[in-house]
């Protein structure tokens, strides 16, 4: 009998522990949630006043496009906003483009799947 409560007891601790240790984890060390809307390119997005050069495009722009180049050759905020490539152009639209102010440039490059495939 002694044994049986001894492991019983010993699963109980654990739980207890475990659910303790999330509590707390919670509580003191959690992270509140950052000041920005969303994330730091939707941020900039919403903030950085026109004119501005903003780069709508898929992970090719995002490796391959440098915003610090742009923006010393033209002389204005470059926004880069490169994402996933297979993201439909309406939801690009959507979600980016309602931020676009009088005075932007909006670069949309083609992805390579749009040049690689047929049709």
């Amino acid at each position: 009998m002694r044994a049986r409560h001894f492991v019983i007891g010993v699963v109980v601790g654990m739980v207890g522990l475990a659910a303790s240790w999330f509590l707390a984890v919670d509580h003191w060390l959690a992270v509140s949630p950052p000041p920005v809307s969303w994330s730091y390119k939707q941020f900039l997005l919403e903030n950085v006043p026109a004119p501005r050069l903003i780069i709508v495009a898929g992970s090719n722009a995002h490796y391959s496009i440098d915003p610090a180049v742009l923006e010393r050759r033209y002389r204005v905020p470059v926004i880069n906003l490169a994402d996933n490539g297979s993201y439909p152009l309406t939801h690009k639209l959507y979600t980016r483009l309602r931020y676009a102010r009088s005075g932007d440039l909006v670069i949309m490059p083609r992805e390579w799947s749009q040049y690689a495939l047929p049709g």
